[in-house]
């Protein structure tokens, strides 16, 4: 498999987040966490997984990573997490 240099996942668990960076951490230059969209979430679950709760430890893992892109829902001008 050749090592990916863009990844962008929806709801990106911890788990898929450690065998990404096990994988393609050098490769990775561009990194983009989307949200589950609106009226598939499952009320069971955190609205952000643990992955997106831990982003200071994202230079480490991806020390090449250039661009990261993060899908925010805004209500009423203030960041509501989903």
């Amino acid at each position: 498999m050749p090592l990916l240099e863009n990844f962008s996942g929806y709801f990106l668990l911890q788990s898929i987040l450690d065998t990404l960076s096990k994988a393609h951490g050098k490769s990775l230059k561009h990194l983009r966490f989307r949200r589950i969209p609106r009226g598939h979430e499952d009320p069971n679950e955190r609205p952000w997984p643990s992955s997106i709760e831990n982003l200071e430890s994202l230079p480490d893992r991806f020390p090449n990573l250039q661009t990261l892109g993060l899908d925010l829902d805004w209500i009423n001008e203030e960041w509501v997490p989903l």
